[in-house]
């Protein structure tokens, strides 16, 4: 995905109108969740480290709330910024 959005910096303004907002609405991979699980599926091991890290970090801690099992989650894209 960085590398799509990277690519894109290179095309013309007329494109990057059309493929920007895509990219944005897409943007479930940034998820805290898939972050880390494309990070366990890395081929550098030290980024399966890293990942696995977080994780125990966060199983270490007391939980914040209690689960309701009648209400999912929901998850929120995330505001992605492509102009760096």
């Amino acid at each position: 995905m960085f590398m799509m959005i990277k690519n894109s910096r290179y095309q013309t303004d007329e494109l990057k109108a059309i493929v920007d907002p895509v990219i944005q609405r897409n943007s479930y991979f940034a998820h805290p969740e898939n972050l880390l699980r494309s990070m366990m599926t890395d081929d550098r091991p030290h980024i399966r480290e890293l990942a696995l890290r977080q994780i125990l970090k966060v199983q270490d801690q007391p939980k914040r709330r209690v689960f309701d099992s009648s209400q999912c989650r929901q998850l929120t894209l995330t505001k992605l910024c492509s102009q760096s």
